[in-house]
Protein backbone atom coordinates (compact mmCIF):
# COMPACT_ATOMS: atom_id res chain seq x y z
CA UNK A 1 0.00 0.00 0.00
CA UNK A 2 1.63 3.17 -0.90
CA UNK A 3 0.58 6.56 0.82
CA UNK A 4 0.84 10.43 0.08
CA UNK A 5 4.58 10.92 -1.20
CA UNK A 6 4.93 14.20 1.05
CA UNK A 7 3.87 13.56 4.97
CA UNK A 8 3.81 16.15 8.20
CA UNK A 9 5.63 14.32 11.08
CA UNK A 10 4.88 16.18 14.41
CA UNK A 11 8.42 15.96 16.54
CA UNK A 12 7.65 16.08 20.49
CA UNK A 13 10.19 16.19 23.09
CA UNK A 14 9.30 15.66 26.87
CA UNK A 15 7.53 19.28 26.90
CA UNK A 16 5.39 18.64 24.21
CA UNK A 17 4.98 19.46 20.36
CA UNK A 18 7.72 21.00 19.43
CA UNK A 19 7.64 21.84 15.47
CA UNK A 20 6.60 19.61 12.39
CA UNK A 21 8.55 18.28 9.75
CA UNK A 22 7.61 17.69 6.26
CA UNK A 23 9.20 14.94 4.56
CA UNK A 24 9.30 12.15 1.60
CA UNK A 25 7.67 8.61 2.04
CA UNK A 26 10.67 7.23 -0.35
CA UNK A 27 14.42 7.62 -0.19
CA UNK A 28 15.83 9.63 -3.36
CA UNK A 29 19.55 10.53 -4.91
CA UNK A 30 18.61 14.68 -4.71
CA UNK A 31 15.84 16.94 -2.99
CA UNK A 32 15.57 20.81 -4.03
CA UNK A 33 12.71 21.95 -2.26
CA UNK A 34 10.84 25.39 -3.04
CA UNK A 35 12.98 27.06 -0.18
CA UNK A 36 15.93 26.10 -1.47
CA UNK A 37 16.84 23.43 0.97
CA UNK A 38 18.53 19.85 0.19
CA UNK A 39 17.69 17.94 3.14
CA UNK A 40 14.99 14.77 2.54
CA UNK A 41 13.07 16.68 5.06
CA UNK A 42 12.21 20.68 6.06
CA UNK A 43 11.29 21.42 9.39
CA UNK A 44 8.15 23.97 9.40
CA UNK A 45 7.04 26.49 12.22
CA UNK A 46 4.22 28.75 10.95
CA UNK A 47 1.10 27.65 10.17
CA UNK A 48 -0.55 26.56 6.71
CA UNK A 49 1.63 27.50 3.46
CA UNK A 50 2.79 25.79 0.09
CA UNK A 51 5.80 23.62 -0.11
CA UNK A 52 6.94 21.70 -3.16
CA UNK A 53 9.85 18.98 -3.58
CA UNK A 54 11.43 17.91 -6.63
CA UNK A 55 13.78 14.74 -6.53
CA UNK A 56 16.13 12.67 -8.18
CA UNK A 57 16.34 8.73 -8.19
CA UNK A 58 19.94 6.74 -8.61
CA UNK A 59 19.01 6.16 -12.52
CA UNK A 60 18.55 9.89 -13.08
CA UNK A 61 14.74 9.99 -13.19
CA UNK A 62 13.25 13.26 -11.81
CA UNK A 63 10.01 14.25 -10.37
CA UNK A 64 8.06 16.30 -8.16
CA UNK A 65 5.00 16.86 -6.18
CA UNK A 66 3.58 19.77 -3.49
CA UNK A 67 0.93 20.09 -1.13
CA UNK A 68 -0.29 22.58 1.40
CA UNK A 69 -0.32 22.42 4.90
CA UNK A 70 -2.59 22.95 7.76
CA UNK A 71 -1.54 22.71 10.92
CA UNK A 72 -4.42 21.56 13.43
CA UNK A 73 -3.14 19.91 17.34
CA UNK A 74 -5.48 16.66 16.02
CA UNK A 75 -2.34 15.00 14.94
CA UNK A 76 -2.13 10.98 15.38
CA UNK A 77 0.12 9.70 18.74
CA UNK A 78 1.27 6.32 19.33
CA UNK A 79 0.18 5.84 23.11
CA UNK A 80 1.94 2.50 22.69
CA UNK A 81 3.74 -0.60 21.06
CA UNK A 82 4.06 -4.22 22.29
CA UNK A 83 7.00 -5.84 20.36
CA UNK A 84 8.12 -9.37 20.81
CA UNK A 85 8.17 -13.20 20.40
CA UNK A 86 7.47 -12.39 16.51
CA UNK A 87 4.98 -9.83 16.81
CA UNK A 88 4.61 -5.93 16.83
CA UNK A 89 1.05 -4.27 18.20
CA UNK A 90 0.66 -0.56 17.64
CA UNK A 91 -1.94 1.66 19.76
CA UNK A 92 -2.88 5.03 18.54
CA UNK A 93 -5.26 8.30 19.82
CA UNK A 94 -6.19 11.21 17.49
CA UNK A 95 -5.88 12.53 14.51
CA UNK A 96 -8.19 11.57 11.81
CA UNK A 97 -8.84 7.78 10.75
CA UNK A 98 -8.26 5.81 9.39
CA UNK A 99 -4.94 5.02 10.23
CA UNK A 100 -1.98 3.38 7.97
CA UNK A 101 1.10 1.61 10.04
CA UNK A 102 4.48 1.13 8.44
CA UNK A 103 7.85 -0.21 9.68
CA UNK A 104 10.08 1.22 7.15
CA UNK A 105 8.39 3.92 5.80
CA UNK A 106 7.56 3.12 2.25
CA UNK A 107 5.50 0.08 2.73
CA UNK A 108 2.48 0.90 4.29
CA UNK A 109 -0.73 -1.14 5.92
CA UNK A 110 -4.13 -0.77 7.38
CA UNK A 111 -4.06 -3.59 10.09
CA UNK A 112 -1.51 -2.15 13.25
CA UNK A 113 -0.07 -5.89 14.04
CA UNK A 114 3.73 -6.55 11.85
CA UNK A 115 3.79 -10.54 12.06
CA UNK A 116 6.43 -10.66 9.09
CA UNK A 117 9.49 -9.38 9.98
CA UNK A 118 13.08 -10.77 11.52
CA UNK A 119 14.42 -9.47 14.99
CA UNK A 120 15.71 -5.94 14.59
CA UNK A 121 15.31 -2.13 15.25
CA UNK A 122 12.12 -0.26 13.41
CA UNK A 123 10.69 2.87 13.37
CA UNK A 124 7.46 1.89 13.79
CA UNK A 125 5.04 5.31 12.06
CA UNK A 126 1.60 5.97 11.64
CA UNK A 127 -0.08 8.12 9.49
CA UNK A 128 -3.60 9.29 9.50
CA UNK A 129 -6.24 10.43 6.82
CA UNK A 130 -4.55 13.60 6.71
CA UNK A 131 -0.75 12.26 5.87
CA UNK A 132 -0.10 13.81 9.76
CA UNK A 133 2.44 11.00 10.83
CA UNK A 134 3.93 10.08 14.55
CA UNK A 135 6.75 7.59 14.76
CA UNK A 136 8.69 5.47 17.29
CA UNK A 137 11.50 3.25 17.70
CA UNK A 138 11.10 -0.36 18.85
CA UNK A 139 13.07 -3.42 19.15
CA UNK A 140 11.57 -6.76 17.91
CA UNK A 141 12.40 -9.97 19.89
CA UNK A 142 11.33 -12.12 16.72
CA UNK A 143 11.47 -15.62 19.05
CA UNK A 144 8.78 -17.77 19.15
CA UNK A 145 6.07 -17.35 21.54
CA UNK A 146 4.52 -20.17 22.78
CA UNK A 147 1.65 -19.21 25.84
CA UNK A 148 1.43 -21.63 28.78
CA UNK A 149 -2.24 -21.44 28.84
CA UNK A 150 -5.56 -20.21 27.31
CA UNK A 151 -9.50 -19.41 28.06
CA UNK A 152 -11.06 -20.61 25.49
CA UNK A 153 -14.90 -19.58 26.94
CA UNK A 154 -16.29 -17.24 23.89
CA UNK A 155 -15.65 -13.72 25.94
CA UNK A 156 -13.38 -12.72 22.46
CA UNK A 157 -10.29 -12.41 24.86
CA UNK A 158 -7.00 -15.48 24.72
CA UNK A 159 -9.81 -17.89 23.67
CA UNK A 160 -7.30 -19.49 21.57
CA UNK A 161 -3.99 -21.19 21.60
CA UNK A 162 -1.31 -19.12 19.49
CA UNK A 163 1.85 -19.59 18.77
CA UNK A 164 3.60 -16.64 17.48
CA UNK A 165 7.59 -16.32 15.24
CA UNK A 166 6.89 -19.31 13.05
CA UNK A 167 6.74 -17.33 9.84
CA UNK A 168 10.78 -18.10 10.26
CA UNK A 169 10.38 -21.49 9.92
CA UNK A 170 7.85 -22.25 6.74
CA UNK A 171 8.10 -26.19 7.17
CA UNK A 172 7.27 -25.99 11.51
CA UNK A 173 4.44 -28.50 12.40
CA UNK A 174 2.69 -28.08 15.92
CA UNK A 175 0.99 -31.14 17.44
CA UNK A 176 -0.77 -31.43 20.89
CA UNK A 177 -1.29 -34.48 22.56
CA UNK A 178 -3.66 -35.78 25.86
CA UNK A 179 -1.89 -37.50 28.45
CA UNK A 180 -1.83 -40.63 27.05
CA UNK A 181 -0.17 -39.28 23.63
CA UNK A 182 -3.61 -39.07 21.79
CA UNK A 183 -3.29 -36.50 18.84
CA UNK A 184 -5.66 -33.69 20.01
CA UNK A 185 -4.48 -31.04 16.88
CA UNK A 186 -1.68 -30.02 14.47
CA UNK A 187 -0.78 -27.59 12.29
CA UNK A 188 1.91 -26.67 9.72
CA UNK A 189 3.58 -23.97 8.51
CA UNK A 190 3.52 -20.28 9.69
CA UNK A 191 0.21 -20.50 11.31
CA UNK A 192 -0.71 -22.39 14.33
CA UNK A 193 -4.25 -20.90 15.92
CA UNK A 194 -6.23 -23.70 18.57
CA UNK A 195 -9.52 -23.15 19.33
CA UNK A 196 -8.88 -26.02 22.44
CA UNK A 197 -12.00 -28.26 20.58
CA UNK A 198 -11.48 -31.58 19.29
CA UNK A 199 -13.74 -34.10 17.30
CA UNK A 200 -15.72 -31.22 17.60
CA UNK A 201 -16.10 -31.08 21.10
CA UNK A 202 -14.51 -28.48 23.51
CA UNK A 203 -11.99 -30.46 25.76
CA UNK A 204 -11.81 -30.29 29.81
CA UNK A 205 -9.79 -28.00 31.48
CA UNK A 206 -6.72 -29.70 31.80
CA UNK A 207 -3.03 -29.70 30.93
CA UNK A 208 -1.63 -30.98 27.33
CA UNK A 209 1.86 -31.14 25.74
CA UNK A 210 2.70 -30.10 22.54
CA UNK A 211 5.94 -30.98 20.26
CA UNK A 212 7.29 -27.75 17.93
CA UNK A 213 9.16 -29.31 15.24
CA UNK A 214 10.90 -26.62 13.17
CA UNK A 215 13.04 -28.26 10.53
CA UNK A 216 15.67 -30.54 9.86
CA UNK A 217 18.13 -30.99 12.53
CA UNK A 218 16.29 -28.46 15.05
CA UNK A 219 15.83 -29.95 18.31
CA UNK A 220 11.80 -29.98 18.88
CA UNK A 221 10.73 -27.78 20.91
CA UNK A 222 8.70 -29.59 24.06
CA UNK A 223 6.09 -28.52 26.65
CA UNK A 224 2.42 -28.08 28.02
CA UNK A 225 -0.41 -25.83 27.71
CA UNK A 226 -3.30 -25.50 29.45
CA UNK A 227 -6.80 -25.04 29.32
CA UNK A 228 -8.92 -22.92 31.15
CA UNK A 229 -12.44 -22.89 31.46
Amino acid sequence: MQRNIISIIFLRSAGGLQSRRLYLNTTYETYTWNNGSSEPYIDIANPGGYYSVSVTNASGCTASTSMRARFSDNYPQITKITSGKGLVIVEVEGGTPPYYYSADGRTWQSSNIFDNLPSDFYDIMVQDNNHCTDQQQTYLDASIGIPSFFTPNGDGFNDTWIVTGLYMYPNAKVAVYDRYGKELFSSKGAICEWNGVYAGRPLPSDSYWYVIYLGEGIVPMKGSVTIKR
